[in-house]
């Protein structure tokens, strides 16, 4: 056996600093962890806090905030970035906005109406005349998806078949062309949704239908009333005609059929003229009175043997009007002519007449000039189109042999037009018109 002994006290103190020395290492390794800790998160757990919530307003277009610099780091760095982003964000957002208020603008403004039908029939997007259509004829609160069934029935074809459909719809005097365009939205081509689009083709049809109709008219009031004065004059010349009263007779008639086409000529011509901005007005100061005593003694005799009473009323304060009389005269006597064109079956009225009244409505300081009768009125679908050139209502003037060329109430329309007014109609199928005419003072 071999005894090793050693003094233990130099290594126990040894140990003893050591673990002093330990535990202050770990002390002093806590301390500097949560002062790094403090640094890090006001140098950069803060800031990156504040770049999120800056992210976050950027995301929901608020670019009022940005990140103030503290000193040139990383992070200021991503600062900087973050700060110039948004700078484009809202210059971006800003254009894109007057992009979308422009296009919006654009999109309301079009004549043609859109609606898009989604595919369990719910109507998204719309614009102005889009909105009009679908209050006036779409909309039917009786449908299953409160859409009209034949439009129903179209909305359903188109997305089924995947293929256009284009149709011409009348409503009253109105006609539309609608297209349902059936609309592919995702990938797998299958189709989301229908979009209509509705474009009112009232006046292009009714432009064709006055092109083709032109030649048809004219040639007919012109045929009827050469025809009778190529056979007058035949018979004049061929001394058919024995005695002087009927060579005078026969000279009257061709006298009438002429002025007939001269007035029907020079009415096409004054309407012409003012459309193209040709004509002019020769103002002058009229005695109102006189004027209309005037134009009704050309009819006295018209208005005798349809017996038809004719009266006009003048209210006081109703003196003198600056006005071209000449054609001033043509537009009343048009309309004179047309009340006792229309006048209603003798057998059904126990009175016919024709009421002019004048007078002055000192509320807007118009001329105010009512002609009405109890004939046989206007149907309501040909109200809106009664002063266009050529138009007839077959539906409801069936009655007179010759119903005229179409010109008349176009040319009243264009003379009152152009003196500044205003011409109004109100009728009633089987019970009278009335013409309101307002004339600025």
């Amino acid at each position: 056996f071999i005894l090793v002994s050693k003094n233990a006290t130099a290594f126990e103190a040894y140990l003893h600093n050591k673990e002093l020395l330990d535990f202050g290492l770990i002390i002093s390794l806590i301390t500097i962890f949560f002062v790094l800790l403090l640094f890090l998160n006001k140098r950069v757990f803060n800031r990156i806090s504040q770049m999120t919530e800056l992210a976050y307003e950027f995301s929901e277009n608020k670019f009022e905030n940005s990140i103030e610099l503290q000193s040139n780091d990383q992070i200021d760095n991503l600062g900087i970035a973050l700060n110039k982003m948004g700078k484009t964000l809202e210059a971006t957002s800003l254009i894109n906005t007057q992009e979308r208020k422009l296009l919006m603008h654009v999109y309301n403004s079009l004549d043609t109406g859109v609606l898009y039908v989604e595919e369990d029939f719910t109507i998204t997007d719309l614009n102005t005349i889009g909105q009009r259509f679908f209050t006036s004829y779409i909309k039917n609160d009786e449908g299953r998806f409160g859409i009209d069934s034949y439009y129903e029935s179209l909305i359903f074809e188109a997305w089924r078949t995947n293929e256009p459909i284009q149709v011409e719809i009348q409503h009253n005097q109105l006609i539309f062309d609608v297209r349902f365009i059936p609309v592919e939205i995702d990938e797998k081509l299958k189709t989301q949704g229908v979009l209509l689009i509705t474009k009112d083709i009232t006046t292009d049809k009714q432009l064709v239908s006055i092109r083709e109709d032109l030649i048809t008219n004219v040639s007919h009031d012109l045929r009827t009333p050469l025809a009778t004065i190529q056979g007058y004059s035949e018979a004049i010349k061929d001394d058919i005609a024995e005695t002087t009263d009927e060579k005078n007779e026969m000279a009257r008639i061709i006298h009438d059929e002429a002025t007939q086409m001269s007035q029907m000529i020079t009415s096409l011509l004054t309407v012409s003229r003012t459309k193209a901005g040709f004509s002019e007005l020769n103002k002058e100061s009229v005695l109102i009175s006189a004027f209309f005593h005037k134009v009704i003694n050309r009819f006295t005799e018209r208005l005798n043997s349809e017996k038809i009473e004719c009266d006009l009323v003048v209210k006081p304060g109703t003196s003198h009007y600056e006005m071209d009389e000449e054609k001033m005269h043509h537009a009343i006597y048009n309309l004179i002519d047309n009340a006792i064109h229309y006048a209603a079956d003798p057998d059904l009225r126990y009175k016919r007449y024709i009421h002019i009244e004048v007078g002055l409505d000192e509320l807007v300081d118009d001329l105010v000039i009512t002609v009405s009768d109890n004939g046989i009125g206007i149907s309501k679908e040909s109200i809106p189109f009664i002063f266009e050139r050529f138009f007839k209502d077959n539906k409801a003037r069936t009655m007179p042999k010759n119903n005229g060329s179409g010109i008349g109430l176009s040319l009243v329309y264009t003379v009152i037009t152009e003196h500044g007014g205003k011409i109004e109609v109100e009728s009633t199928q089987n019970k009278g018109t009335s013409f309101v005419i307002r004339l600025p003072l």
